[in-house]
């Protein structure tokens, strides 16, 4: 049998170009499935965490409204506004002269029957809403502020973000940014609060309309205008917030949220009546007590 040195033989012959354009064929259509699979998994990403940083400045700014007016603060929760009935001459003259302090007082009506002022809160428009709040906290250690801070919720045009030149600048034509003003600093001032030099807190953006409505204890219902309600501009209930606003896909929704104050729901005691129902019930108790025993005496003679 004849030997064959298999290490002898040689195949010259390569591939043709058809095998070749074949193979780069398939080669391109599988390079093209993964660079499209790759693609998706990106662009899936991206619109989840679109759509999840719009939920979370959604539910961002909710929650920092529902951290303020739960906080919100009037000492007519628990007491009632001062009253010069009942006062002697000199007691008037001293209740004069602590009212005419807030006539002209932009951020205090009056004071409540302990003294403390009470504040004016404000719905200058439907989506504007000033209070003063407990909701404030120091950053600092001894610095000179304290819980309280006069806020203020409202929208103005967003034109900072149509000048940046965005690819959605067109939808986003129109909208507005939700504002949050703080000030903690000398919140007793009578000076009215000049809002626009104080440093804004964008909340939200691409939103189309807000508007606060206040609970009517009287109507049981919720309106817009604190004008309407009794003693609405010293005390509030409730207060409804709707919020129009559009999403990644420039669709328009609508969020609605009520807030409650922390303080409960009770009209204290009338202490003017509760003071002379006492003294007028002391003296009837005396007077009668004199009467009963006279009536002891006679009999007993």
């Amino acid at each position: 049998m004849k030997n064959v040195n298999l290490f002898k033989i040689r195949n010259n012959k390569g591939l043709s170009l058809i095998e070749v354009l074949i193979g780069l064929t398939i080669i391109s259509m599988i390079m093209l499935t993964i660079i499209q699979f790759t693609q998706s998994s990106q662009d899936t990403v991206i619109r989840v965490t679109e759509e999840d940083r719009e939920l979370l400045q959604v539910e961002t700014a909710m929650a920092r409204l529902e951290w303020d007016i739960s906080q919100l603060y009037t000492p007519l929760y628990f007491s009632q506004a001062m009253s010069p009935a009942g006062m002697t001459e000199e007691e008037g003259e001293a209740y004069n002269r602590i009212i005419d302090s807030y006539t002209n007082n932009s951020r205090f009506s009056t004071v409540s029957y302990e003294g403390i002022p009470i504040p004016l809160f404000k719905n200058p428009e439907k989506s504007t809403f000033e209070f003063l709040s407990l909701s404030n906290r120091r950053k600092f250690q001894d610095i000179k502020q304290s819980h309280f801070a006069w806020i203020r919720y409202t929208i103005e045009n967003d034109d900072d973000r149509n000048d940046e030149g965005n690819a959605d600048e067109e939808t986003s034509k129109g909208t507005f940014k939700l504002i949050r003003n703080f000030q903690p600093n000398d919140i007793f001032s009578d000076e009215k609060i000049d809002w626009d030099d104080i440093k804004q807190q964008v909340l939200m953006r691409k939103v189309i309309s807000l508007e606060f409505e206040f609970w009517n204890a009287e109507t049981q219902k919720f309106t817009d205008n604190l004008d309407i309600i009794k003693n609405g501009a010293n005390l509030i209930r409730a207060v409804k917030v709707n919020l129009k606003y559009m999403d990644t896909d420039n669709l328009e929704k609508v969020t609605e949220r009520i807030f409650r104050p922390l303080f409960p729901d009770f009209t204290p005691e009338d202490m003017y009546k509760f003071l002379n129902k006492t003294t007028t019930g002391g003296t009837g108790t005396s007077s009668t007590s004199g009467d009963s025993g006279t009536n002891s005496e006679g009999e007993s003679e």
